[in-house]
């Protein structure tokens, strides 16, 4: 039906009024509970981003709020000084660098029209393949080696990595506009299966390597594991 955008645009369509209401809270209910255990200890003062970002990034809060906690956390590692005092409140560099991405990403999200970030987007394909070969290429070539083992199930970590589930499949959430973007609509089936079939493989091999690698001490973010001495490890960082 044209018009229809977003989800909250179908729930209206379905079901009036309410019906956009009830989806909109849906959404935004499941972001912040998918990202409870990411920012619970991140100290107080992370808390004020997380309404920016659920705010401004509604049709998507969950995969927003983990990109600013995981822009936060590499970008600290790389400039461990990086801090801020503004009158009494100051600002780690966690704090500091995950400010700085939700202001770089509140520009994108006001975006309808998605065709906008079609090269931005396969730019982003090509860094994650390409953090992907640098953690490959630091288990074999490096030789940190893959003999980690460690529990098949960690209940204690389970909602960290429900969260991280949730993060690396949550682009259901822009479907419609994706759809309404493309040139050729009635391919988005095709292409829906493909991408998520590459992603599935990606994420897949990712995920073996990575704990064959690290074992028990694997972080929610691989390339906080990398040795940050390594060529490799300093490439998948920037990436």
């Amino acid at each position: 039906q044209p018009g229809l955008e977003t989800y909250p645009d179908i729930g209206q369509a379905a079901f009036g009024t309410y019906g956009r209401i009830a989806l909109s809270g849906f959404l935004v209910t499941l972001g912040t509970l998918e990202n409870m255990d990411q920012v619970s200890d991140r100290g107080p003062t992370f808390w004020l981003f997380v309404p920016v970002a659920l705010t401004s990034c509604s049709k998507s809060p969950a995969c927003c709020v983990e990109y600013i906690i995981l822009e936060g956390d590499n970008l600290a590692s790389l400039f461990p000084n990086a801090y801020v005092s503004l009158g009494g409140l100051e600002l780690s560099p966690q704090r500091l660098f995950a400010l700085m991405a939700t202001l770089a990403v509140l520009p994108t999200v006001w975006l309808r029209d998605l065709s906008v970030l079609s090269y931005i987007s396969a730019g982003g394909v090509v860094a994650s393949i390409l953090a992907v070969l640098c953690l490959f290429w630091v288990g074999l070539i490096d030789q940190v080696g893959f003999h980690n083992k460690g529990t098949t199930l960690n209940i204690a970590t389970l909602p960290v990595a429900v969260g991280l589930y949730g993060y690396c499949y949550s682009g259901h959430a822009v479907f419609p506009n994706i759809y309404t973007s493309m040139a050729n609509p009635n391919k988005f089936p095709s292409v829906l299966i493909a991408c998520f079939a590459i992603c599935s493989l990606l994420y897949a091999g990712t995920a073996v390597m990575g704990y064959t690698m690290f074992g028990e001490a694997t972080e929610s973010q691989f390339t906080l594991n990398m040795p940050k001495d390594l060529i490799a490890s300093k490439i998948a960082v920037w990436t």
